[in-house]
């Protein structure tokens, strides 16, 4: 699963606002500031595997004595937050995740929204999905019965034009693998029936595609954490869910999935 560092400039944007009813005194919150821009750049240098970075252990102990030294401060939540992406042992993400999840107060609504929603892919990741729909052109969907396939989950609607160039490389594909078992369940978030099949024809997309009257508010989208498109899922022959991020590298990780042996019964 690819993980995305919470950006610099958010974490800075964040920090420069108290989030106690007391502001810190100028000298004091400019000390916070610059520890947490020398820890986001430490944060930066692990993700891009830099020579000289710091190991992630050592810098979540900085995290938390900055903690310590700011309570109440909601910066150095959050920068434990985008910490947390960077650390590869999945239970140690799950701990410090529930940690955030128990905050308490408005100042913390963005470290806490952002923690359960993360914690409810890291718990979903390795298990089959549920979801059955009559797509658009009349097909009944149960992707419970598509075992044996790599199945691509893709998120979009025709009016948002990045979903439209990522449509585009993932017909592509589509039309090389299928045959070798892969299959794409398009998650409509057109405005209208219409509209999802006229940019369904205009595309050549061949695959089912769900409408959802709803919209965002859909009981899957909801509960599935979707909060932009394009969103791509990727499941495995086995059917269970593997990978929630799966823009980068698409083609690679396919194939990777198409050539496991599994059985499926």
């Amino acid at each position: 699963m690819t993980r995305n560092l919470i950006p610099a400039v958010f974490a800075l944007a964040i920090a420069s606002v108290p989030s106690t009813g007391f502001a810190l005194p100028e000298e004091e919150h400019k000390a916070m500031l610059d520890e947490v821009r020398v820890i986001d750049i430490q944060l930066r240098e692990v993700k891009n595997k830099s020579k000289k970075a710091r190991t992630i252990d050592e810098i979540l102990v900085d995290i938390r004595v900055l903690m310590k030294r700011y309570p109440g401060e909601k910066a150095p939540w959050h920068m434990l937050l985008g910490a947390s992406t960077l650390v590869e042992e999945k239970d140690r993400r799950v701990r410090i995740l529930e940690e955030i999840v128990k905050l308490e107060g408005k100042e913390f609504s963005y470290a806490r929204k952002e923690a359960e929603d993360r914690l409810w892919k890291e718990r979903a990741l390795g298990k089959p999905i549920e979801l059955e729909f009559v797509a658009h052109d009349g097909r009944f969907v149960d992707i419970a019965k598509m075992k044996g396939k790599v199945v691509l989950v893709y998120f979009c609607a025709g009016w948002c034009p990045p979903c439209v160039h990522e449509g585009k490389g993932v017909k592509k594909l589509y039309d090389r693998v299928h045959d070798k078992g892969f299959e794409v369940i398009g998650i409509s978030f057109d405005k209208t029936r219409e509209d999802l099949e006229a940019y369904t024809e205009r595309q050549g997309y061949k695959w089912p595609q769900m409408f959802q009257e709803e919209n965002w508010k859909s009981k899957f989208v909801t509960e599935s954490r979707i909060r932009a498109i394009p969103t791509l899922w990727l499941i495995d022959r086995k059917g269970n869910l593997v990978d929630m991020e799966a823009r980068e590298d698409l083609d690679k990780k396919v194939e990777k999935l198409l050539a496991e042996k599994v059985q499926t019964k």
